[in-house]
């Protein structure tokens, strides 16, 4: 059975706070061994079994896995999960830092069983600004203006609403999940779609047009538009419908998923 030195290049530690601490990072990529390009996560309770606390010092923080998802993507390393402890899990369920891989009670059995997504994108926008912008707007056109019937239930709502929505707009996220390609707006989760490679029929780099702008709606072309900010986008015509998905790494996203298309097996 391969050791914990032969299946990682670098040791990340976990801890129950929320906190990253880059330095820790660095530390446990310093005492690891360069060589497959996998980063294994193991709880606290699994590294004192396995490494007797020698691999850092007792002093130094366990490093916690926020906002670690854009640093492996850089290096091209895949996340594995092993022994996870239930503090650890909820971290990555809430946060949702990378494709959460089913745990498993050894070592070997994660990073055999795992593999990265084939393609993972997250585009960040000034659109959640402008909403939270309504929302202060909202809550000053009550303060300043004379008191009517309803005005503070009406406009309380609306303010909440506003907010709800920047929450709920602050970036777009598409990933590859194996069979499928996820779609979603974060980090509140109230929209995702998901569309199964076996259902896309064909896929072009295009432009959405300016009165389609951006969010989640119906285009005036048919089909959806799925766009947090710009123009540049890629239209995934599948088996029920069309969907323009916007994204500021078209043409990447476009081959990716033309090679999703060129992989399937032959109909019949």
């Amino acid at each position: 059975m391969p050791t914990l030195a032969e299946t990682a290049d670098a040791l990340v530690l976990t801890c129950r706070s929320s906190r990253l601490d880059a330095a820790a990072v660095e530390e446990a990529r310093d005492h690891a061994i360069p060589s497959s390009g996998r980063i294994v996560v193991l709880d606290v309770q699994t590294v004192h079994n396995l490494v007797s606390g020698s691999l850092l010092p007792e002093e130094e923080p366990f490093v916690p896995l926020l906002n670690l998802r854009a640093a492996l993507a850089a290096a091209g390393r895949r996340l594995v999960l092993a022994h996870v402890s239930a503090e650890v899990a909820e971290v990555l369920a809430t946060t949702r830092l990378d494709r959460v891989l089913e745990t498993a009670p050894d070592v070997a059995a994660a990073v055999t069983s795992a593999d990265p997504p084939g393609y993972s994108h997250t585009q960040w926008a000034p659109l959640c600004l402008i909403l939270y912008g309504f929302a202060i707007w909202t809550i000053g056109v009550y303060w300043f203006a004379p008191p009517f019937p309803g005005a503070l239930i009406g406009m309380g709502l609306l303010a909440g609403l506003f907010a709800l929505l920047g929450s709920a707009f602050q970036f777009l996220r598409v990933e590859d999940r194996g069979d499928r390609l996820d779609v979603r707006f974060g980090p509140l989760p109230l929209f995702r779609t998901t569309v199964r490679y076996v259902d896309i029929e064909s896929v072009d780099v295009g432009r959405t047009l300016i009165i389609e702008s951006w969010g989640v709606h119906l285009s005036v072309r048919g089909g959806w538009v799925w766009n947090l900010w710009g123009r540049d986008c890629v239209v995934v015509r599948h088996r029920r419908t069309t969907l323009r998905i916007g994204t500021d790494d078209s043409r990447n996203l476009a081959r990716f998923l033309e090679s999703k298309i060129a992989a399937r097996p032959p109909l019949g």
